[in-house]
C-alpha cells in the first residue's frame, strides 16, 4: 500500500475554512478511491464549487448547483474563471496535465494550492503546492471532513452564476443538428444507470461538456494516452461487466474506423451497445487547430472516408440508422434505445462544427475562445 502523510490536514482544513473563493478540482483519483460520496457531502456542507478534470468527470454530479463542469483546454468558462480567481484551490487526485492548467505561469497564480494525491511523485511535479496531502482521496476527505468547518459562500456562488449566464455552453432551444443537441436527446432517451463511453477527438470533448452524468463511474474515456478507437471496445466491456447493461458509445468517424470490426462481435454476442458516430467526414480536432491557428492550411484531415456507417453496421449484423436532422434523430431514438441488442446511428453533422470553449495552446485559462463564426 502506498505510504500516506496527512500531517498537514489541519493546515489544509484551516485554509479551506477561511477561504472566500475556494474551488475543488476533482481528478480521476476521486473515482479510483471511491470517494465521490464524501466529495459531495464535503462540498455541500461548505458551499465549495467543484470543477473536474476530464478523467474526473462523474466524480461529482454534473447537474449539481455546485458543479462547475470540466476545467482546462475545452473546459467550461465558469470552471476556468473560478480557478483563475480562486483564493484557495484544493486539487484532489489529479496530476495537473497541460490540458488542465493552460499556461503554467498563470495557473493558480493568486491562490493557495492544496494538492492531495496518492502518488508522491506527482506532488509539486508540475504545479508547486503550498500544502501537500499524500494519500488516497477517500482517506484524505475522511480526515478533512472532521476538521473543516461549514461555511456559506453566497457572494462567490453569485459570481459563478453570473459567469454561467454570460457564457452559456449551448443554446437549449436550437433545432440545428449540432453535438450539444444530439447529446441532450441521447441522454434523455438513455436509461438512468447506463454508462457512457467517449472516444478521442472532438467527440470526447463534446461528450465531456454536454452529456450530463450524475453517477460515479458513469463516464469512461481514454485520457492521457488519448487512444483513438477506444470507445467501441470499452463500451462492450462496460456493458458485459454490468451483465449486458445497455451502454452509450460516442465516437467520431476517424476513431470509429479504427475498431469498427468489433460491430460483428457485438452482433454475435448480443452486446447492447448504442453507438452514435458523430460523422463530420474529417479528423475534426486536428482540422479545428488548422482552421483556427494555421490559417486554414488543411493537411491530412479532410476529406475523410465516404463510409456510410449505417450500411457498415448492417453488413456486420448490427441495426444501422442514418440521420441528418434533430427531427430524424428524435424519431429513431425510441426504437433504437428500446431494442435488445446493439445499434448504430450515423449522425452526419457539419464538417465545420467546432468544440468550444477552447483555450489556445500557450494561453491562460481565462483567455478562452467562446464563440467563433466559421
Amino acid at each position: 500500500k502506498p505510504k500516506a502523510d496527512l500531517s498537514r490536514a489541519g493546515e489544509a482544513a484551516d485554509l479551506l475554512g477561511r477561504a472566500e473563493r475556494p474551488v475543488i478540482l476533482a481528478g480521476g483519483g476521486v473515482l479510483a478511491s471511491g470517494a465521490s460520496d464524501l466529495l459531495l457531502s464535503f462540498a455541500e456542507k461548505r458551499g465549495i464549487p467543484v470543477a473536474n478534470t476530464l478523467m474526473g468527470k462523474s466524480a461529482f454530479p454534473d447537474d449539481h448547483p455546485l458543479s462547475l463542469g470540466m476545467a482546462g483546454m475545452h473546459g467550461t468558462p465558469e470552471a476556468n474563471l473560478a480557478l483563475t480567481e480562486a483564493d484557495v484551490i484544493f486539487a484532489l487526485g489529479t496530476r495537473f496535465s497541460d490540458r488542465t492548467t493552460g499556461r503554467l505561469d498563470s495557473f493558480a497564480k493568486g491562490a493557495v494550492l492544496i494538492h492531495g494525491d496518492i502518488d508522491e511523485a506527482e506532488i509539486d511535479k508540475i504545479v508547486p503546492s503550498q500544502v501537500s496531502l499524500l494519500g488516497d482521496a477517500r482517506a484524505t476527505l475522511e480526515v478533512l471532513e472532521g476538521r473543516t468547518p461549514p461555511a456559506e459562500r453566497g457572494a462567490w456562488a453569485e459570481k459563478i452564476r453570473a459567469w454561467k449566464d454570460e457564457y452559456p455552453l449551448s443554446d437549449p432551444e436550437t433545432t440545428d443538428f449540432v453535438p450539444s443537441a444530439i447529446m441532450e436527446r441521447v441522454k434523455d432517451a438513455s436509461g438512468e444507470n447506463w454508462p457512457a463511453v467517449a472516444d478521442v477527438g472532438q467527440n470526447q470533448m463534446w461528450t465531456a461538456l454536454f452529456y450530463k452524468t450524475s453517477r460515479p463511474g458513469a463516464f469512461l474515456t481514454s485520457g492521457g494516452l488519448g487512444t483513438m478507437g477506444y470507445a467501441l471496445p470499452a463500451a462492450m466491456g462496460a456493458s458485459l461487466v454490468g451483465g449486458k447493461t445497455p451502454t452509450v458509445c460516442f465516437a467520431g468517424d476517424g476513431g470509429f474506423l479504427m475498431n469498427c470490426q468489433e460491430l460483428e462481435t457485438c452482433a454475435r454476442y448480443g452486446i447492447p451497445v448504442k453507438i452514435f458516430v458523430l460523422n463530420n467526414h474529417a479528423l475534426g480536432m486536428v482540422r479545428q487547430w488548422q482552421e483556427l491557428f494555421w490559417d486554414e492550411r488543411y493537411s491530412a484531415t479532410t476529406p475523410q472516408s465516404p463510409c456510410r456507417f449505417d450500411a457498415l453496421a448492417e453488413a456486420l449484423g448490427v441495426k444501422g440508422y442514418g440521420c441528418d436532422t434533430l427531427e430524424e434523430l428524435e424519431e429513431l431514438l425510441p426504437e433504437m434505445m428500446d431494442s435488445p441488442g446493439p445499434a448504430l446511428v450515423d449522425c452526419r453533422i457539419a464538417r465545420e462544427e467546432l468544440i468550444l470553449p477552447m483555450v489556445p495552446a500557450g494561453a491562460a485559462l481565462k483567455d478562452f475562445l467562446h464563440r467563433v463564426k466559421v
